[in-house]
């Protein structure tokens, strides 16, 4: 496996890169966050509850697609699983959790990005 600009990943990967980078990556990081989280939060998971009438179906919905927008470049079970389970956490913060906002699931979810891309034991 390899790091952000194709150099070995052998800890937080944008660390030991030039500062414009390194910034490049930290931006990727936050813009993809963001996006998933308006995208697949504030317009899917939201659009399904209302037409269902039930927060539980917007739930399964987001979840699903979430999870299966994480397998575009190459498909296995264990990667739908597993981000399917990140949707799902997720997904119910926002909808259960009262001071989880949009703000804070994008934060999380562009640092979770960050952090999980780069990482390497």
């Amino acid at each position: 496996r390899s790091g952000f600009a194709g150099e070995p990943l052998t800890t937080l990967a944008f660390i030991g890169y030039p500062f414009r980078t390194a910034l490049k990556f930290v931006a990727w990081s936050f813009l993809v966050g963001i996006s998933e989280e308006l995208l697949i939060r504030c317009w899917l998971q939201k659009f399904i509850e209302r037409i269902s009438g039930s927060e539980w179906i917007g739930l399964a919905a987001a979840t699903l697609v979430f999870g299966l927008s994480h397998c575009i470049f190459g498909f296995s079970f264990e990667k739908l699983v597993y981000t399917s389970i990140l949707g799902f956490v997720f997904g119910f913060a926002f909808i259960k959790w009262k001071d989880c906002t949009i703000y804070s699931l994008m934060i999380a979810h562009s640092l979770y990005d960050m952090i999980i891309s780069t990482y390497s034991p």
